[in-house]
């Protein structure tokens, strides 16, 4: 695989949650990848992120994705979003099938294949909650670079030659 195009799904996949292969591990920094993160959500400058600070990027990435604009993500809007964001020439329809699909799952919870705001920014809460270590409803700088630091180890640790049951 080109590095070129490795750069392109490697981010998207490590904030999606999606696991990456062991190759691709050094890539990134968690640290650095936290402070990145960090600087973008703070956005009143306090030193914490707060939910609705988190949300504004769910709810920017929400709009991306609903393209038609009537509140709810269809499977083809994200279907189509990720083959136009892409931009790969390839016959090879996982380039953008594997991405809405891993969406789909994460987000559709009752399986209508549609995606509504809620669903998508239940998901967002879910994650804010983890991330939050001390339940005081604020992120720190130092709980996103534990969480980035631990999702390097379960990638670090994962067994790819191993069948996933999903």
């Amino acid at each position: 695989m080109e590095i070129w195009n490795m750069k392109h799904w490697l981010l998207p996949a490590v904030l999606a949650g999606l696991v990456i292969p062991t190759a691709a591990q050094a890539m990134y920094d968690p640290i650095k990848l936290a402070d990145k993160q960090f600087k973008q959500m703070d956005k009143n400058g306090d030193g914490s992120v707060s939910l609705d600070e988190y949300f504004r990027p769910a709810n920017h990435r929400f709009k991306k994705f609903d393209t038609n604009q009537n509140g709810k993500i269809e499977r083809q809007e994200m279907y189509d979003f990720w083959k136009n964001k892409r931009k790969i020439k390839t016959d090879n329809i996982n380039a953008w099938e594997g991405p809405t699909n891993a969406h789909f799952k994460k987000h559709d919870k009752n399986k209508d294949d549609i995606i509504t705001r809620g669903e998508y920014l239940s998901a967002s809460q879910k994650r804010f909650d983890a991330l939050d270590l001390n339940e005081d409803k604020m992120l720190t700088l130092e709980e996103l670079q534990d969480h980035w630091i631990e999702r390097k180890k379960e990638v670090e640790s994962h067994d790819f030659n191993e069948q996933d049951d999903d």
